[in-house]
């Protein structure tokens, strides 16, 4: 048994064609080169996703290189440390963390 986030679970119908084809070919050991082509499938996945944020990042950018989307992290002094690190953590923040664990 496994426990899963829902909202990231994709629907069988929502896979690709030819994905879903190579993983039945993998979960059925129907080829014996099955698990191969499913490995050459996902590296090429793996390597448009890389490029189409490669892409999104440098679209971000303003012509002088910086980074036009990036937050800059302002403490909250109302709360203490351990509110904050606890805020950080539920929200998967990173940003203010080290100067929190510091106090």
């Amino acid at each position: 048994m496994t426990i899963m986030n829902p909202a990231t679970a994709m629907r069988y119908e929502d896979i690709p064609g030819n994905l879903r084809d190579a993983i039945r070919r993998v979960i059925l050991d129907e080829t014996p080169d099955a698990t191969e082509r499913l490995t050459e499938m996902a590296e090429e996945i793996l390597r448009q996703q890389q490029e189409a944020k490669a892409r999104l990042n440098d679209v971000r950018r303003t012509p002088d290189g910086k980074d036009n989307n990036k937050q800059e992290a302002t403490p909250q002094p109302d709360n203490t440390p351990e509110e904050r690190l606890k805020k950080a953590l539920a929200e998967g923040r990173h940003d203010t963390m080290e100067r929190d664990i510091a106090e």
